[in-house]
């Protein structure tokens, strides 16, 4: 399994780094190519723009995105039917879409009527609220979209378990809940969603039906490490503040005096800052990890488990040891299995 979890990550590495490339430049230099043609129709061009921009991201995507999936069903990670797929990705380019068209329309009719000092102070408070509000919106109003949810059975053994954990974690359980992973493929996951009312944890059918109950223990004492350390917040929290500062970095380069123009130039700005910032990102997110896996492990009281637990995960999902560390800056979002193996003292 070692050997195909590499034979794996290899092939699909490069088709990832592609897929973000071209994503990338889509973003940073159509808008350029949009003023080269000097387009001067105002809010309807910079609809049409963003809406090319995600066309062209839909399809340009989709060519690696497609190879990805015939690689991830060869390996019997996915087996979702080309109609699921297709639409899946139909609907997440249809929603980054519209996101992106309420953004922009918005900056460009606030810095068309007001003046710049105070449509910079609205639109960054604006994005800072609105990112904040999505961390609720989402588990609610999204992932239904995609997954179907639903509560832990009362009087499962399961429930029992997630309830003693949750005790001895020192937290208040509001939502656990299994997703019909198994739909699209059989990776195994689980996550922490949401802030507030909203918030919840969500564990994969596939990790409920493939790993033993000691092992899923150890995956909910991780998962509740999250929410003691209270990580959904601070990295939402922290996503807000970035889309206002983004905001004021935006005024401060570019120049008011043309609000399409200002618009347009936007986009570019935004897609660069992304991808300037990701590295930071994903550096937060992977410590954030590690002391969820510390936390989890002070839980357990047998530590081979958690050995144990993160083998059949990598077994399961065709995690490698490592990865190169271009890969590992650009894109882990965790630490790799050999980091987290090695906590184990």
């Amino acid at each position: 399994m070692v050997v195909a979890a590499e034979e794996f990550a290899k092939s699909t590495r490069p088709l990832i780094l592609v897929r973000w490339l071209v994503a990338s430049l889509i973003v940073i230099l159509v808008p350029q190519f949009w003023l080269v043609l000097d387009i001067k129709i105002g809010l309807r061009s910079l609809l049409i723009l963003i809406s090319v921009i995600g066309i062209l991201n839909f399809l340009a995507g989709s060519l690696t995105s497609s190879r990805i999936e015939i690689i991830r069903q060869r390996f019997g990670l996915s087996h979702r039917k080309w109609k699921l797929w297709w639409s899946d990705r139909l609907k997440a380019h249809l929603i980054s879409i519209l996101t992106n068209l309420i953004i922009f329309s918005t900056i460009y009719l606030l810095t068309s009527e007001l003046s710049a000092p105070l449509s910079m102070i609205i639109i960054s408070s604006l994005a800072f609220l609105g990112t904040l509000t999505l961390s609720f919106v989402i588990p609610v109003l999204i992932t239904p979209l995609f997954t179907k949810l639903r509560d832990i059975p009362v009087e499962s053994e399961l429930r029992t378990k997630v309830l003693l954990i949750a005790e001895q974690s020192g937290i208040k359980v509001k939502k656990i809940q299994i997703s019909d992973a198994s739909r699209r493929g059989s990776a195994v996951n689980a996550y922490v969603a949401g802030i507030g009312k909203t918030r919840r944890v969500v564990l994969f059918d596939t990790l409920v039906s493939s790993l033993p109950l000691s092992e899923v223990e150890v995956v909910l004492a991780h998962e509740f490490a999250h929410v003691k350390s209270r990580d959904v917040f601070k990295s939402t929290l922290m996503f807000s503040i970035a889309s206002a500062l983004s905001v004021v970095a935006m005024f401060q380069f570019l120049s008011p005096s043309s609000p399409y123009r200002f618009s347009v130039q936007a986009i570019s700005l935004f897609a660069g800052l992304e991808v300037i910032f990701q590295p930071l990102a994903l550096a937060i997110s992977r410590r954030a990890e590690i002391n969820a896996d510390r936390r989890s492990m002070e839980l357990i009281p047998d530590l081979e488990v958690f050995t144990t637990m993160h083998r059949s995960l990598a077994e399961k999902n065709l995690i490698p040891l490592s990865v190169p560390k271009w890969f590992y800056f650009l894109f882990s979002t965790h630490p790799t299995l050999e980091q987290r193996l090695r906590l184990v003292p």
